[in-house]
């Protein structure tokens, strides 16, 4: 790592625990923790660590600055890296808001907690939805049960009831994160997700009411329709 008096003129990578786990390549999405601090001063202006939640990214893809892009790549589950960003690898001369000034040099901390390792679902069969909501869980998780109020990283597929794809985290290669039982999401994911392994994947049929009911969303989801989602249930983070 360089003095905080130096300007680096090419990244600078060091890693303090070398992962045993897998390899983190060009077009992954990575389960992160980090913090990331400006090398002039050691100023922190950002850190996953101090929201309790874990940072899900694209890496390679063009999602992050090109220094987290070239610098996280190669990585292995378990291992914890500090990058050393020359500021045409960071925000330039333009900054990024009031904590990142113009043509800052920035150090990171990050921690590679997991690659995901998840295929996309079939899309469901199409079938018709009762009045009350209907949950089956496709494959069982292994790890922690959802319950009300807490935030969940998920991979979603939303359809139609005769299959149509209205929406999908799949498509824009992130994950979603959620709280759950508190009104941010519609009342089926609401209920329909407590209760949830971590790990787990599940299926959501649910009526017009506990959707988006006489209102519909837009063009893509008509008035009094029922969706279907399957929900891939990745992490509990509180």
């Amino acid at each position: 790592m360089l003095p905080r008096n130096e300007t680096p003129t090419e990244l600078v990578v060091t890693d303090i625990l070398v992962g045993t786990g897998v390899q983190a390549e060009i077009g992954d999405i990575l389960e992160v923790n980090y913090v990331g601090v400006l090398l002039s001063d050691g100023v922190e202006f950002d850190a996953s660590w101090n929201r309790s939640q874990t940072f899900f990214v694209p890496i390679g893809m063009g999602a992050v600055i090109p220094g987290w892009d070239q610098g996280i790549t190669g990585m292995s589950e378990g291992g914890r890296r500090v990058l050393v960003i020359p500021p045409h690898l960071a925000y330039g001369s333009s900054g990024a808001g009031s904590s990142i000034p113009p043509d800052a040099s920035l150090a990171f901390v990050v921690d590679l907690v997991s690659v995901l390792d998840l295929e996309p679902p079939a899309i469901p069969e199409p079938t018709e939805v009762g009045e009350s909501l209907e949950v089956k869980d496709l494959s069982e998780g292994t790890g922690d049960v959802v319950e009300s109020g807490d935030i969940v990283t998920v991979h979603y597929l939303g359809t139609l009831t005769d299959g149509t794809v209205f929406d999908a985290s799949w498509q824009r290669g992130m994950p979603f994160t959620t709280t759950i039982g508190v009104g941010r999401v519609i009342q089926g994911w609401d209920q329909g997700i407590v209760g949830m392994r971590e790990g787990g994947r599940r299926l959501l049929k649910i009526p017009s009411d506990l959707a988006y009911g006489e209102r519909g969303s837009g063009a893509a989801i008509p008035p009094d329709t029922p969706l279907l989602f399957v929900v891939d249930l990745i992490r509990i983070q509180s």
